[in-house]
């Protein structure tokens, strides 16, 4: 009897430990949301180096050019509570789909606030596409999760989150040679003595390598918006209903949780604040040109990434 009641104990964990880790019908989709996690980790790393681009370009103070991840990381602030409430509404679809549809209408902004040459309006271009990050990221993690048997949930959105920093690396080389490669070496008092024609020509040209990484990644983020939109998932969340009031009341009164949340506020703060500034501090030292200083964020990125990879302990 003890052998017999031994093997049926046994018997569910060998039929979990079997189970594919993305079944065959979800493949498709697995894939499109890991180019997802790919997408944004390019951009946020992309978008860190506006901060030094803009402050040429615009000839405006560090201070003022800072805006850049105000706008940025404010939508994400704003906007991944009703990303939560979205999907928990309707479901994962339609979060990538609200996702990637407010990235779509950000970058687009990026053309006529180049035509117009208005940072006003880049940032408010950088604010509604980054919350379709905020959105799409709130998403897709539950949303792999999702993607099969529970037993194998972890290792399907480990290897998703594989390809974050992957991307991210993408963006600073994306940043590098498309971005800061083409800014004009005019230093702000060559810039002060340019006629207002001239100076708006070499805005001109600096604006539109802006464009470029953000506008030519409108297709790839459409390609994934299609196939979401003609795909017939059934993934509506499916946790305990609650309201919304009952869910915050609920989290608020967890101590792990509230505490997390300021951990994770001053830690992510800390993080984008050294990102940010890396490129002006190389620049005020060793004083060279914007596309030079960048090498050293790559280092710096590259470094941390393989110690990710071979150490993952020690950076913990």
């Amino acid at each position: 009897m003890k052998e017999e009641g031994f093997a049926t104990a046994v018997q569910p964990d060998i039929q979990e430990t079997s189970a594919p880790v993305v079944p065959k019908e979800y493949r498709l989709y697995f894939g499109l949301l890991v180019t997802c996690f790919a997408l944004w980790g390019l951009l946020n790393n992309m978008t860190d180096n506006l901060v030094p681009s803009f402050a040429k370009i615009f000839m405006i103070k560090a201070v003022d050019s800072s805006l850049v991840q105000v706008a940025f990381y404010g939508a994400y602030a704003v906007l991944a509570l009703p990303a939560a409430f979205i999907i928990k509404r309707y479901s994962y679809r339609v979060g990538v789909l609200v996702g990637l549809g407010f990235y779509m209408v950000g970058a687009f902004g990026y053309i006529p606030a180049a035509i117009l040459q208005s940072y006003n309006l880049f940032l408010v271009s950088i604010f509604v596409l980054a919350g379709g990050l905020s959105v799409l990221e709130t998403t897709c993690n539950p949303f792999v999760l999702s993607l099969g048997d529970e037993s194998t949930s972890v290792r399907r959105l480990n290897f998703a989150q594989a390809f974050n920093p992957l991307g991210s690396m993408a963006g600073l080389f994306l940043a590098k040679y498309v971005i800061l490669s083409h800014l004009n070496p005019a230093t702000l008092e060559d810039r002060l003595a340019m006629t207002p024609d001239q100076l708006a020509a070499v805005r001109d040209v600096e604006l539109f390598w802006v464009c470029v990484p953000y506008v030519g990644l409108i297709l790839i983020a459409f390609i994934i918006w299609c196939a979401f939109f003609r795909s017939k998932l059934n993934d509506k969340d499916a946790g305990e209903e609650m309201t919304v009031k009952e869910a915050l009341s609920r989290l608020i009164h967890l101590p792990r949780y509230a505490f997390g949340v300021v951990t994770q506020f001053f830690y992510v703060g800390v993080q984008i604040a050294v990102w940010t500034w890396t490129i002006k501090y190389v620049m005020a030292n060793l004083h060279v040109i914007e596309s030079e200083a960048a090498n050293f964020y790559i280092y710096s990125s590259l470094q941390l990434l393989s110690r990710l990879l071979i150490a993952p302990s020690q950076c913990l």
